[in-house]
């Protein structure tokens, strides 16, 4: 009892220290955030005093975020003035680039309500909690940002919302948009319109060619200058984009055989058949494609479409060692001698034409051999991840194989001898045990949100990583020097501005009863 008595002292006079100096300057404003930020960490919320200093130091540290995001607000006005010609091509790169500043922005204006405040004579906003007084003029730039951003980011996003996928809400008169299902930036919908050349995916220097990029060139949403049934369209669309390759296929197919000058259907096709590995189908299907507008790709299908001449038979022989091949990679403790032991069946089963990347030839008069496209793809990626420093920064690799759930492969990346405070024998005992609880989920993979701490390491930023079959999530805070992990550490008061907490799962914790550290 005397501990939360303490607390809510403690609480008053910290209040009573924030309305002490108005108007509240970005200076004033960090300097409030950092030293109340221990008291914040320990604040429980259980009187009506304690109640109040954590909403208002939570208003605190959304201004504070505000006021960090005014130097990139700047850029992003002086880039949009300098757009020559407002051409919907030239707002979307805009766009696309700020992308995350604007959300972030947006999100905080909204939770702060400075949009909806009166500004007095003297150019000082008031916020409807304590009166206290913030001056404007620190927070215009962030709001002529806003203004623009949101102006031309909603249009741009109209165009891809439909009644199935998105609702809206009202809050304090403002119209918001919130996702039925999986929550979508403007990139997903436009990335297929400002890639670079598709040459640059074949030129890199890597082991084996990236589908993901590959794939950002068909549609997520059909495109609304297009004339093909959409519904039909949008199903093949929808196939392609959730890897279902043989099924797209059939779709694309299927709608062709009414008319067949629908390029979005033909664009599906040809890079359908060319992750399939049919390179015939996809080079007769590229050859319906405007060579103007996709000559680039149609150039490098011919490169691989050009087969070895192996026989039915040979294939078959190749696809049941390739099989075996998988098996004992499963259960192998020495992934580097699995390679060497394996480099000749990669080779005789790879198509690199000219040092391009490699692919996998598995299709053979129409027929798919699985297990070679499987060997291929497992080959490609040990390879990656062996050599993984060779193409990415220790960031990046601790990263991806936390997305992996490879707790070997941390723990050999993984420099110090403690994180999260505790000895890293026993850190890497607790992420396995993390790792278990999503594998007992049925989920097999992790997808990295960026996102900032809000708490007691508050900015530093970090990653929800939320798993593909339950959507279960771990908020991590990874600190870094120089790109070099420092440490990482979970985070109770994780902001991240791409994800709606309320579609996830179950938020998982290093101890098993899922209290936070």
């Amino acid at each position: 009892m005397e501990n939360v008595n303490n607390d809510e002292a403690l609480c008053i006079d910290a209040l009573a220290d924030i309305i002490s100096v108005r108007p509240l300057k970005p200076d004033r404003i960090k300097h409030l955030v950092k030293k109340h930020n221990e008291l914040y960490e320990n604040t429980k919320s259980i009187s009506p005093a304690q109640n109040d200093f954590f909403f208002l130091y939570m208003k605190l540290c959304e201004l504070d975020g505000l006021i960090k995001k005014t130097e990139s607000a700047k850029i992003a006005l002086n880039e949009f003035s300098q757009i020559y010609h407002l051409s919907t091509g030239n707002i979307i790169k805009w766009l696309v680039k700020h992308e995350e500043d604007g959300l972030y922005i947006r999100e905080n204006v909204k939770n702060t309500k400075i949009e909806i405040s009166d500004i007095d004579n003297e150019g000082i906003l008031w916020l409807n909690w304590f009166c206290i007084k913030v001056e404007i003029v620190s927070f215009i730039p962030v709001l002529d940002f806003m203004l623009t951003f949101n102006d031309h980011y909603d249009k741009t996003m109209d165009k891809y919302r439909t009644d199935n996928d998105e609702e809206t809400y009202l809050e304090c008169g403002v119209e918001y948009y919130k996702s039925n299902n999986e929550q979508r930036r403007l990139m997903d919908f436009v990335r297929h319109l400002i890639n670079p050349p598709i040459e640059d995916i074949f030129s890199q220097a890597t082991t084996s060619l990236d589908y993901s990029k590959l794939k950002n060139y068909v549609p997520l949403k059909v495109e609304h200058h297009s004339h093909t049934p959409s519904t039909e369209l949008q199903a093949a669309h929808d196939l392609f984009h959730q890897d279902k390759y043989e099924d797209a296929k059939f779709k694309y197919t299927e709608l062709l055989q009414s008319r067949n000058d629908f390029q979005e259907a033909w664009l599906g096709l040809t890079i359908s058949n060319f992750i399939l590995g049919d390179f015939d189908a996809a080079y007769i299907a590229s050859s319906k494609l405007l060579a103007y507008q996709y000559r680039d790709l149609i150039r490098y299908i011919e490169k691989y479409k050009q087969n070895d001449s192996k026989s039915e038979n040979e294939f078959y022989i190749a696809d049941k060692t390739c099989e075996e091949s998988v098996n004992d990679y499963k259960t192998s403790t020495d992934k580097l001698a699995w390679l060497a032991e394996n480099r000749a069946l990669y080779n005789s089963i790879s198509i690199r034409p000219e040092g391009l990347p490699s692919i996998a030839s598995c299709c053979l008069n129409g027929k798919h051999y699985e297990n070679i496209s499987v060997f291929h793809s497992t080959y490609c990626d040990a390879q990656i991840d062996e050599n993984i420093l060779d193409t990415k920064t220790h960031l990046e690799a601790v990263i991806h194989f936390i997305e992996k759930m490879d707790i070997k492969k941390l723990d050999e990346l993984l420099l110090k001898q403690s994180y999260s405070s505790i000895s890293k024998a026993k850190f890497m005992v607790e992420l396995k045990g993390v790792f278990d609880r999503f594998n007992d989920s049925k989920d097999t993979v992790l997808y990295a949100e960026p996102g900032i701490c809000q708490g007691c390491n508050n900015g530093c930023g970090g990653f929800t990583f939320l798993s593909n079959k339950s959507r279960n999530y771990i908020d991590l805070v990874i600190k870094s020097e120089d790109n070099i992990v420092t440490d990482i550490f979970e985070c109770s008061q994780f902001k991240n501005d791409n994800l709606v907490k309320s579609m996830l799962g179950k938020r998982i914790t290093f101890y098993k009863n899922d209290m936070p550290f």
